[in-house]
């Protein structure tokens, strides 16, 4: 970076007044000036990662970066002035802008509240300029918080966009999984999310869509106003619920609420998004602008902490955050953010003590409550998860995993009928979330009522396609009713999602045992075992009936089986 940054002040007498880096040794973006006017700068390295001489393929890329560009005409797209190449950089010029929408969530991050209007414009016009792009074809391209940029009269403009790309899930997953907050390129829409085991062997390329747009600018947005990348991960893999961020007012979190289903069929239009905001606009609520006046010192390790909980390095994180703790030891967000990641490393207890305290500052601080029940709930310590379940619900009654986590414990308490209707009141609150459907599934399947049971666990597998437990659950509940070539169709079909599953080869091939398809039951069953040698000895006494069924006596193989399974 600093030999671009050189090179324009020596050959184009253009001064860098701030960077930032899109991606480290490829991609950085520029404030910068000259003796006439102010502008930024994208600069793309054109060097080929094999060796030093020019990539072909990064400099089309970068070309056609600035035709994107020449050829829009929108007032959230950056403007193109001009492009030319120095050396190995290709740099395209635009028209100015001021920060990151990193730069203001940093801003605004201890805020009580987020600014209504502001939020409200800034939405409004990321969703405007996605409704144009798609209009001519164009999609987003790695948009994330970094590369949304505000002008000076905070206007949004982004700048990174192109034709559909072909993307393989497999590897695209990989490199979200593993990205950090300090080089997170995408945010990952869940049909592109590859949950299975053999990752490798799963290359195939799939075309970009336009829902998985939808999916993006959501969260951006989420991010924008407090979703932890953490958060963000589990959202996109399906095991979080939407959680409400305390600093922005409801209605606007439900609007964001409703962007994030898993099944990108199900998700809104952008002309919706669009007329949802504006009729969001035109309510006025009144909010009170309390400024704390905190330490900046205090504001650099929160800010800091933060994102070492959003990377998962959550000792660390806590580390930090205590020493913030000394300098504001009354600010219940930090308290809550402490105690979140002790429930994270299951340190129950001291979890406990730090949502005490939250709640000692803070008394309608539904979210520390729920948090208390969740870890009562994993203490076995059914009574008290209830008693702070109910009280999560009672200050904030739209707060869907605390139901969830509600019909859990009755659940476990046998306590059914409350159960179900806990789990009910939770996916109507909040119908993007299959976790509810599937426990409602399982709860009709343990009491028998087949019809039931089918309704729930098909509605989960329609909100969620890409995820197996549904499909599992199905094949399980046909097998129960002898319905065995329906619950071959459920097991293949979770196979198709993650070919290293044991659990449905393990189902496949007692399926094949009682369809009498004895040589298909033995090869399941010698492949489940390949996977893994320590499975449960049940599964060792099924390839060995099927052996028995097929030679109608005891040969070698069953005996080597059977000693097997008696170690």
């Amino acid at each position: 970076m600093d030999i671009i940054i050189k090179q324009l002040e020596i050959q184009k007498q253009i001064q860098v007044t701030q960077s930032y880096v899109d991606k480290e040794d490829n991609k950085y973006t520029f404030l910068a000036f000259d003796k006439d006017r102010q502008f930024s700068i994208r600069a793309f390295c054109l060097a080929s990662d094999q060796n030093s001489d020019i990539s072909d393929d990064k400099l089309k890329s970068a070309k056609q970066f600035a035709q994107n560009l020449r050829e829009c005409n929108h007032q959230s797209i950056l403007k193109y002035i001009e492009d030319f190449q120095i050396d190995k950089y290709y740099l395209v010029v635009m028209e100015r802008f001021e920060m990151n929408l990193i730069d203001w969530q940093y801003k605004n991050r201890l805020k009580k509240k987020i600014n209504r209007n502001q939020f409200l414009k800034i939405a409004l016009d990321l969703f405007k300029a996605l409704e144009y792009l798609h209009s001519k074809n164009l999609l987003l391209q790695n948009l994330t918080l970094k590369n949304i940029y505000l002008d000076q009269d905070q206007n949004l403009k982004i700048c990174d966009f192109n034709f559909p790309q072909e993307i393989v899930p497999s590897i695209a997953t990989r490199e979200f999984i593993a990205s950090k907050t300090y080089n997170l390129e995408l945010y990952l829409p869940p049909e592109l999310y590859d949950s299975s085991k053999n990752q490798l062997a799963k290359q195939s390329k799939i075309f970009q869509e336009k829902e998985g747009d939808i999916w993006s600018a959501g969260i951006c947005l989420y991010g924008l106003i407090g979703g932890t990348l953490l958060l963000i991960k589990k959202l996109t893999n399906g095991s979080a619920f939407f959680q409400f961020q305390e600093q922005l007012d409801k209605d606007i979190s439900q609007f964001l609420m409703n962007i994030f289903w898993q099944n990108p069929k199900l998700r809104p239009q952008i002309s919706d998004l669009i007329d949802s905001i504006q009729q969001l606009q035109n309510i006025q609520i009144e909010q009170i602008q309390e400024e704390e006046d905190f330490n900046p010192e205090f504001i650099d390790i929160y800010n800091k902490g933060r994102d070492l909980y959003s990377n998962e390095q959550f000792q660390e994180s806590i580390d930090l955050l205590k020493t913030a703790l000394k300098i504001q030891p009354q600010h219940h967000l930090l308290l809550n953010l402490i105690g979140s990641q002790y429930l994270e490393i299951k340190s129950y207890e001291e979890c406990n003590e730090y949502f005490l305290k939250a709640i000692q500052i803070h008394p309608q601080n539904s979210f520390a409550y729920k948090c208390l029940g969740h870890s009562f709930l994993n203490l076995k310590k059914l009574d008290e998860a209830v008693i702070h379940l109910h009280k999560s619900i009672e200050i904030n009654p739209e707060i869907s995993h605390a139901h969830n986590l509600l019909g859990v414990c009755y659940e476990r308490m046998l306590l059914e009928d409350k159960a179900e209707q806990q789990y009910k009141i939770a996916h109507n609150l909040h119908p993007q979330q299959w976790l509810p459907l599937r426990n409602l599934g399982l709860l009709y399947l343990r009491k028998k009522n087949f019809q039931e049971s089918e309704y729930w666990l098909k509605k989960s597998m329609n909100i969620i396609p890409n995820k197996q437990d549904p499909l599992i659950k199905l094949s399980f509940l046909y097998f129960n009713q002898s319905k065995y070539e329906e619950a071959l169709v459920y097991c293949k079909k979770a196979l198709e999602i993650d070919p290293l599953k044991e659990e449905p080869i393990q189902n496949i091939a007692k399926i094949y045992y009682h369809l009498g398809q004895y040589d298909e039951a033995i090869n399941r069953q010698k492949k489940a075992i390949q996977m893994n040698e320590n499975m449960e000895k049940n599964m060792y006494f099924t390839l060995a009936y099927a052996y028995l069924k097929k030679f109608k006596y005891y040969q070698s193989p069953t005996k080597k089986i059977t000693t097997k399974m008696m170690e």
